[in-house]
């Protein structure tokens, strides 16, 4: 049996992104049907318990609840930009004169698109004929052995977007059409999923990305490790539009708004309290006077733990 510990890291691997605590210990208050149901699939096919549960994820991460959706959390800074909806259009013809999806649409489609009301059961059907999905040990240790799978993603409801993910085989039909679909993406800057249904349906992805961000939690468990990663078209945003957005997508991620510099002093008021807190404060004061005389702080007064405890939360993000 398969634990939840093994299964986070699975999905992580899929997902190519880190899951949070606190976004797993929601995502398993929130659906614990999906947990039980995935216990009883586990018993009679792991690829299939799998597989639902990535798709739970997917649904319940795309609403908005925790997780990172598809790899980017991505809006345009410049959607009225007409410039934008006609490099759609451009981009869309190149698409279709790619050899890759020229040769995909007549060896496997036979030259008849696949309708939008059915992606999934073509998806579904093709990885059925193509045969069991490939088992693999991911290259990176995880501290347990276990085995995982390639997915590829793909848009089941056109006009809603919503996400589906499906194990597959290497070699297969549905591989060949991952591996056209992400070189395309890599240069064209629409999401893989699009991509996928694009190919099988003729249906244009949504105007190309001009400005997108992923956040990443710290893994170290010191919130001021958080960071933020910007992806930027530099023809679609200008130093104005980053300025703002970046302001805007900051303040949601702290507590404060601003970060100003530190003293030297501050500075080593953190460190030391996180080498000391266990002692008592006049222990602690008692080193602290010992060690930094400058700065000494005299007996009977609480300054230094309240000085203390305001600079390890300026410099470490928390209270200590």
């Amino acid at each position: 049996m398969t634990s939840y510990d093994e299964l986070r890291a699975w999905l992580e691997t899929e997902l190519e992104y880190s899951i949070t605590s606190r976004d797993w210990e929601n995502f398993q208050r929130d659906v614990p049907e999906a947990f039980f149901e995935y216990d009883a699939d586990l018993d009679e096919d792991e690829e299939v318990a799998f597989g639902n549960m990535s798709r739970t994820w997917h649904g319940w991460s795309k609403k908005g609840r925790g997780g990172r959706p598809e790899g980017e959390k991505a809006k345009s800074a410049s959607g009225t930009d007409p410039r934008f909806a006609a490099l759609a259009e451009v981009l869309t013809i190149r698409s279709r004169r790619d050899p890759d999806v020229i040769d995909f649409r007549r060896d496997i489609l036979k030259g008849n698109l696949v309708g939008q009301d059915e992606v999934e059961s073509w998806i579904k059907t093709t990885a059925d004929t193509d045969g069991p999905a490939t088992r693999f040990v991911p290259d990176h240790d995880t501290g347990f052995p276990h085995f995982s799978t390639q997915l590829i993603r793909y848009i089941a409801t056109y006009d809603k977007g919503w996400v589906l993910a499906q194990p597959i085989r290497i070699g297969g039909k549905l591989s060949r059409l991952r591996g056209v679909a992400r070189r395309i993406t890599q240069g064209f800057g629409w999401p893989e999923e699009w991509m996928v249904t694009f190919i099988l349906t003729d249906e244009p992805p949504p105007q190309p990305m001009t400005f997108g961000y992923t956040t990443h939690e710290s893994t170290t468990l010191v919130p001021t490790m958080d960071w933020l990663e910007l992806r930027v078209n530099p023809r679609a945003v200008s130093p104005r539009e980053l300025d703002k957005a970046y302001r805007k997508l900051r303040s949601g991620l702290m507590e404060i708004n601003r970060v100003d510099p530190i003293s030297h002093k501050t500075a080593a008021l953190a460190v030391h309290w996180e080498r000391t807190k266990e002692k008592s404060i006049m222990e602690c004061r008692a080193e602290w006077n010992r060690l930094f005389p400058e700065w000494k702080y005299s007996e009977g007064t609480g300054n230094f733990g309240r000085d203390a405890r305001a600079a390890h939360r300026q410099v470490v993000g928390e209270d200590g």
